[in-house]
């Protein structure tokens, strides 16, 4: 899996692909913030998003290369980590 630790300060959690989340750094984010970290998961796929404020920040990101519409992207790409790493923070009360 591609590193994002160069580009670190475009996302909430740049290791999300590669690891599984503690419950206190999700417990810690706001709603806003927790929708970014499960749109960085998508953006790292390839997703094209189409609703601000992820339009602008994606894009704005150099590693970002958008090829799939949202009807097109298929979640069973998703490994592992990245499926676990969604739920937790899709769940966070």
């Amino acid at each position: 899996y591609a590193s994002y630790e160069e580009y670190a300060d475009d996302f909430i959690f740049y290791d999300s692909n590669i690891r599984y989340l503690e419950d206190y750094e999700v417990s810690s984010l706001s709603e806003d913030d927790i929708q970014m970290a499960i749109n960085e998961i998508y953006a790292r796929r390839g997703v094209n998003f189409e609703n601000e404020p992820y339009v602008s920040h994606f894009n704005s990101c150099e590693w970002y290369n958008p090829i799939y519409s949202q009807a097109e992207f298929d979640s069973s790409w998703f490994n592992e980590t990245v499926i676990f790493m969604t739920n937790r923070t899709d769940k966070k009360e």
